[in-house]
């Protein structure tokens, strides 16, 4: 039916904005590929289409999870997985050698600025450049210093 065309092409368009565009443009996305199916035109039936086919590929997704409790298959292997990495960090103490040599390299950081002063000199570097990039953006085609800058 008509609300689940829609709320199928609603979805289909959320993540194909969502992976090309981050989560507001699969907000529009959404709301468009809604829209799209109240049309009467070619453009309303491909997203009535599209609704309708998202919301048969969920529905076969459903039988076949139900069938080969593909879910529940996945959630044991998680659950496996994570409980096999705490054995082996009970075993060999992996986050806190991790946690050690993590504190070891911010101390050796913190040396190296104390002795070279290294973003100090990094800041100003950056600083001149930036100066510079402002200086030849404030200059017209003509080689002349812009009025406003």
């Amino acid at each position: 039916g008509g609300m689940h065309n829609m709320a199928g092409a609603a979805a289909v368009g959320a993540m194909a904005g969502a992976m090309f565009m981050g989560p507001l443009t699969a907000i529009a996305a959404a709301g468009g590929a809604a829209y799209a199916t109240t049309r009467t035109d070619q453009v309303g039936d491909i997203a009535r289409g599209t609704g309708a086919a998202a919301i048969q590929t969920v529905e076969k997704a459903k039988a076949i999870d139900k069938e080969h409790n593909i879910s529940g298959k996945a959630m044991n292997v998680l659950s496996s997985g994570f409980n096999k990495a705490q054995e082996l960090n009970e075993k060999y103490k992996l986050t806190e050698k991790v946690s050690q040599g993590v504190a070891a390299g911010v101390e050796q950081a913190k040396q190296i600025e104390d002795k070279y002063h290294v973003s100090s000199k990094v800041g100003a570097g950056l600083s001149t450049g930036l100066d510079a990039i402002n200086k030849g953006l404030s200059t017209n085609a003509e080689g002349t210093k812009n009025p406003s800058k």
